[in-house]
């Protein structure tokens, strides 16, 4: 919500939740307007007619939802974010254990089954190895100190 009030200078009042229920039964109820879930926890809403979604933060369209464009596609070029899960481990495992995990987790992602069971919820399996996934936090914790700083938030 944030990046967007930065990329587009729209005035909105965070309201926090300790969940994603608590926050849809105030979205669907209409106590609160919008929000910025991610399409994982939202499809089944949206497919139900109980949420409008307006569009989707990817770089390119997701297949569930097709018919949405990309805040991209709509004029506000800042807003891609990708939602993103992964397995993390104690700071002292073996090296060798790190990479056979996520070996064998890329090799379950890639299963039909998986791909097909996160396709259907607007996901798309990823994987990486561990060097990777550190990277990738390191480049989203940049960019998200970047809005945080942007937005004059502070810890409270």
């Amino acid at each position: 919500g944030e990046l967007f009030k930065l990329a587009t200078g729209t005035r909105m009042t965070h309201i926090p939740y300790k969940g994603m229920a608590p926050a849809y039964t105030d979205l669907v109820g209409g106590q609160v307007q919008t929000s910025f879930p991610a399409i994982i926890s939202s499809i089944a809403h949206i497919n139900a007619g109980r949420l409008r979604a307006l569009a989707v933060t990817t770089p390119k369209r997701v297949p569930v939802v097709q018919h949405l464009p990309t805040f991209s596609e709509a004029g506000i070029e800042s807003m891609v974010v990708l939602n993103w899960y992964a397995l993390v481990a104690p700071l002292k495992i073996p090296a060798t254990l790190a990479e056979r995990i996520a070996t064998e987790v890329r090799k379950a992602m890639q299963s039909p089954a998986m791909m097909k069971s996160l396709a259907g919820e607007g996901a798309e399996p990823v994987g990486g190895t561990p060097a990777e996934l550190a990277a990738h936090i390191r480049a989203e914790h940049e960019r998200w100190s970047r809005v945080v700083k942007a937005a004059g938030i502070t810890a409270q």
